[in-house]
């Protein structure tokens, strides 16, 4: 069994370097993950990465545009986030 499967993680920031490097070890630990960053180009892209590593990785992570300075773009998030998987498990708070 994976540690983190059955569990949501939140990473912030989590398009690239070391937000990207958190998503991907949680995600490849089992957990369904969540991506937000301000850079929707690059969030894309690594769910698509994600997507063709793993092929059942369109139903464990899901990538957001969100600024989190930005207090609706984050409640939208995280109503979506919590619509797709139910609850948020983990948080990490790498954007900035």
């Amino acid at each position: 069994m994976n540690v983190f499967e059955n569990k949501v993680a939140v990473v912030t920031g989590g398009a690239q370097g070391i937000g990207e490097a958190i998503a991907r070890g949680f995600f490849s630990r089992g957990a369904q993950v969540a991506i937000l960053d301000i850079n929707k180009n690059l969030t894309s892209k690594m769910v698509e990465q994600l997507m063709q590593e793993t092929p059942s990785a369109g139903k464990r992570v899901l990538g957001l545009k969100c600024n989190v300075t930005d207090s609706e773009d984050v409640h939208q998030a995280f109503n979506k986030i919590v619509s797709e998987f139910g609850t948020v498990d983990i948080l990490v708070n790498n954007a900035g």
